[in-house]
């Protein structure tokens, strides 16, 4: 390309020069006015020259650009390099093909925007002085400069800057009465008085719609006025791609950009200055498929929770009423807190403390007790009945089956015929039979014998018992019955940390198709155990009596009960611990994750209730065998059924009974692995957030917390670790899950984006409506937990309670407006009771709800999102939550079960429990004092975007639904009518 300039160059340069003598060269020459003609002539000489060289270095870039696709291939023209984008297995949706073809559009024009950049006047007029030396071409006016004395240059520049100035500032003030003209132009009416003028000007800045939309008139005016020709308003008018071609981006970048939202068309909307954490958030990755999330999700739910919570409060409750407050539950608080998780997690997309910093700062530390409960979650439900599957597992492929009943036992139980003392003293192997009036073998009591024998502290009559018949009466594999540590549970809990930390280095995508795997397992083995044990005798009148029983007032007498329930339904889900909100990270921006949400509670309910039911065909046809009634039987498998009913269940099965057994446990096995890898991500990704840590590699930290676990493996594979884990369960699991649950709405309804309702009204009403209501409701609620009233009555005791903080708070704004009638009396006025009601009660979470609506939408009144999660969140769920809070930190001081249990366990449990409450309170208390010290040395730099910078997703036309549009192939083709869109218009 050297060589053709240069030959270019000497070629125009032949043009002027040949006129001239060798003498006068590098001389200044003088001309007069004669001579202009020669002048002009150079002059156009020149501009010939510099547009020749322009058009040479088009045509080299052109067809001497190569386009990197990887490291191996390279093309040397744009046909090629997108003939093979069309052949990759990058595969893209239809929309993100018209994004890339629209980028290779603009690539290809690409030198437009240096020829209209090259030729424009201002911008040639800019000197570009490297070492006091000048650019060829930048400015034809420096020839003549030297050539022609007393020139005015510096005259015309000047006048010339200033019509340019005038020129910009025009077009300033063209867009800003366009941006603004809904505010400001009104039709022209005289004001004759100073309250008119007040009036309309109040309601100008008071209505909502016009605030949404001036929320930068301050900016907007500061830049109009300023001396600089430069200004923002078109920012959001230009396409993006165009900005993305101007900083030399190739189309498959701008492709790939694309694809990190959930519609590829939102690309076009982006603004310039979240270009940079868009290029971290496809660094960090994402799924291709969102069905990622629903098969984590899923396993998490079914790993976790399995049938132990509903099999627990159908026990307790006797019958299935409990099922009702459980769905409110789950709608009024579960799922609001679980759509929070999902979509602040896609958009923040960061762990769960950051994104706790990023809604208020001084909440950070509620994420940080989310990751807490989290950890003390997995490390005491998780990981220890991984390892009892396991140790099942094992069993089952055993010859005879250690919970199945032999000779020996039948013989000594039907010993005693009709001697209901003796029979008794030998439960539960032996059981009375009241119909027969005779003593039968239990076998529901054998398995209870043996789990208890191996997991629970030595008991000298479930040994005397286990005694009888010393062939194969224990699950023991390598370890002894008298040993205090274990083996069998500490060798199989370094097997689920094996596999834990494998699927950790796998990375969840990956895992997630293992997971996909076990659960089509899962979900073909409760079919089956349905089908198998629905064909019992006596399901049938199992069913009957645990669909009949149902007791009404259970509901709205006890408050247990829904205490019970939400706190059950948290735990089944694991919601409110952060596992939801660390994997939607990992989701398309703008995707819809309700859908999910619902999809996983479906399939989680459907797979509890085929176990619950095949559960209950178990008791049925056991007390049908054993001729007793339903209750005595259930005494036993209230807790640990999935260890103590259903082998028992299997083994009437006979043929299938080791086969179901290995399915079972080898996949709930599995399973309960990959749920303890999904909530050890939560702990990876805090751990990577941090600045101290961001250049850690992730490997290292799994390996680090692998340690972690193994070291704590040694503390829960002893005789007393059941009871430790139950006392742990109920101070720490339970109390933390509902405390933290609590917190987020705490957070979300009452505390984010206060100052929003304090500029809407005033500090003192908001203020007196927030103090009354919760000190209120606080009161009443601790004096109903000691009370014997019903439930109902608490609720509408808050009814009133809500009444008389909505009459404090008008009151108090009234106060205000007399004592400030000069500066609030137009504004009190020009404000109506729905719109003071509107801001008092919703003003601040509806900011936030709005933000998510219009970007997982693109419209904020129409979506997902409706106004009854605010509500839930701020109201319903906060009312629930604590009344569930208060009874069960009584039941830490009054339980009958935990002072037992205190006796049982080692003092450093409890020490333990106590010093984890007190470091909870001092962190919420404490943290609000050091954020600037955490901003400093913890929380990532530009790591956060601002939710009105995030885009919203394009609207799709909408054809309205008409039923006659099925009849419209019978009437007259020149009849038919016109069909008819709606387009849903983005706020």
């Amino acid at each position: 390309m050297l060589k053709i300039l240069k030959c270019h160059f000497k070629k125009k340069v032949k043009v002027y020069s040949d006129g001239n003598d060798n003498e006068d060269r590098g001389k200044i020459v003088k001309y007069n006015g004669d001579e202009n003609t020669l002048l002009k002539s150079e002059n156009t000489s020149i501009k010939k020259m510099r547009s020749v060289l322009y058009e040479e270095s088009i045509n080299f870039s052109e067809s001497n650009t190569y386009y990197k696709s990887t490291n191996i291939h390279n093309y040397n023209n744009i046909n090629a390099y997108s003939d093979y984008i069309k052949k990759s297995k990058y595969a893209r949706t239809y929309e993100q093909e018209n994004i890339y073809n629209e980028a290779l559009n603009l690539y290809n024009n690409r030198n437009t925007y240096k020829k209209k950049r090259y030729f424009n006047d201002f911008y040639a007029n800019i000197r570009k002085n490297i070492r006091k030396s000048e650019f060829f071409g930048d400015n034809n006016g420096y020839i003549e400069e030297y050539q022609i004395e007393g020139s005015n240059n510096d005259l015309d520049k000047k006048i010339l800057n200033e019509n340019i100035y005038k020129i910009r500032k025009r077009e300033q003030s063209i867009l800003f009465h366009n941006k603004y003209k809904e505010l400001f132009s009104e039709s022209k009416i005289n004001m004759k008085t100073i309250n008119e003028t007040h009036n309309r000007r109040k309601t100008c800045k008071r209505d909502t719609k016009e605030k949404v939309k001036s929320t930068n008139l301050l900016c907007d005016i500061k830049e109009l006025n300023s001396f600089s020709d430069t200004n923002s308003f078109d920012e959001k008018d230009e396409n993006f791609l165009e900005k993305l071609i101007k900083l030399q981006y190739t189309p498959e970048q701008i492709s790939q950009l694309s694809d990190l939202f959930e519609n590829p068309k939102t690309l076009k909307n982006v603004n310039v200055k979240i270009l940079k954490w868009l290029n971290n958030q496809l660094n960090n990755g994402y799924w291709l498929e969102r069905f990622s999330l629903f098969l984590l999700g899923l396993t998490i739910a079914i790993g976790v929770g399995n049938i132990e919570t509903i099999w627990f409060l159908m026990s307790t409750w006797h019958g299935v009423i409990f099922i009702l407050p459980y769905i409110l539950c789950y709608s009024f608080v579960c799922h609001p807190i679980l759509s929070f998780e999902l979509y602040i997690g896609q958009l923040v997309r960061t762990s769960a403390p950051f994104v706790f910093y990023r809604l208020l700062k001084q909440s950070a530390s509620v994420g940080f007790l989310m990751v807490l409960t989290c950890l003390i979650n997995s490390y005491i439900n998780s990981y220890r009945t991984a390892a009892e599957y396991f140790i099942y597992l094992v069993n089952s492929f055993k010859k005879e089956l250690p919970w199945k009943l032999n000779s020996v036992e039948i013989d000594f139980c039907t010993s005693f015929k009709n001697d209901f003392v003796s029979c008794h003293k030998y439960r539960p192997l032996c059981l009375f039979s009241k119909s027969t009036s005779s003593c039968v073998p239990n076998n529901l009591g054998k398995a209870y014998l043996i789990y208890q024998n191996k997991f629970f502290p030595k008991n000298e009559l479930y040994n005397s018992l286990l005694n009888i018949n010393k062939n194969n009466s224990y699950i023991n594999i390598f370890s002894r019955s008298e040993s205090y540590i274990d083996k069998d549970t500490l060798f199989f809990l370094f097997v689920c940390n094996f596999l834990v930390t494998i699927f950790q280095l796998f990375g969840l995508t990956n895992f997630a198709f293992c997971s996909a795997l076990v659960l089509l397992l899962i979900g073909f083995l409760s079919i089956t155990q349905f089908a198998t044990m629905f064909n019992l005798s006596g399901a049938t009148q199992a069913y009957s009596h645990v669909l009949k029983s149902w007791e009404i007032s259970y509901i709205y007498t006890y408050s247990s009960i829904w205490s019970q329930c939400v706190s059950f339904a948290l735990y089944e889900l694991s919601i409110g611990i952060g596992i939801y909100s660390s994997l939607a990270t990992k989701s398309r921006i703008g995707t819809n994750l309700a859908f999910d949400g619902y999809a996983i509670t479906i399939w989680n309910s459907i797979i509890s209730a085929l176990m619950f039911f095949s559960a209950v065909a178990v008791i049925g046809f056991i007390s049908k065998s054993l001729n007793s009634n339903f209750v005595d039987i259930l005494e036993y498998s209230r807790k640990d059924c999935s260890f103590v009913l259903f082998p028992v269940g299997f083994t009437y099965l006979k043929k299938m009974e080791k086969t179901l057994c290995m399915l079972y446990y080898g996949s709930y096995a599995v399973l309960s692995c990959a749920s303890l890898a999904i909530q050890y991500e939560v702990l990876v990704m805090t751990i990577k957030d941090f600045k101290f840590s961001k250049n850690k590699k992730k490997r290292t930290i799994i390996l680090t917390l692998s340690i972690f676990f193994f070291l704590a493996s040694f503390f829960i594979s002893n005789t007393d670790s059941k009871n430790v884990i139950w006392f742990l369960t109920f101070t720490i699991s339970e109390n933390g899950r509902v405390f933290v649950a609590l917190s987020i709405c705490v957070i979300l309804g009452w505390l984010y984006n206060i100052q929003a309702q304090f500029k809407a009204l005033t500090t003192i009403c908001v203020l007196s409506f927030n103090i009354t209501f919760w000190i209120l409701n606080i009161i009443v609620s601790v004096l109903f937990n000691y009370l014997s009233y019903h439930i109902y009555v608490l609720y509408l005791c808050r009814l009133i309670i809500f009444l008389i903080s909505t009459i404090v708070a008008l009151l108090a704004l009234k106060i205000e407006v007399h004592l400030n009638k000069n500066e609030m009396e137009f504004f009190y006025k020009n404000l109506t009771y729905k719109d003071i009601l509107y801001t008092l009660y919703l003003g601040n979470i509806e900011s936030l709800r709005k933000e998510l609506q219009r970007i997982i939408s693109g419209n904020v009144y129409i979506g997902n999102i409706s106004m009854f999660w605010s509500i839930s969140i701020k109201y319903i769920a906060t009312s629930i939550l604590l009344s569930a809070l208060i009874e069960f930190v009584d039941g830490i001081f009054y339980s009958t079960e935990i002072k037992e249990k205190v006796k049982l366990i080692p003092k450093g449990w409890v020490i333990f429990s106590i010093c984890f409450w007190i470091f909870t309170f001092l962190l919420l208390l404490m943290f609000p004092f050091f954020t600037n010290l955490f901003e400093k040395y913890c929380a990532p730099d530009d790591y956060f975007v601002d939710f009105e910078l995030l885009p919203s997703k394009p609207l799709k036309e909408i054809q309205n639904f008409n039923l006659l549009s099925y009849f419209y192939e019978f009437k007259n083709i020149n009849k038919k009518k016109k069909k008819k869109f709606s387009l849903i218009r983005n706020n």
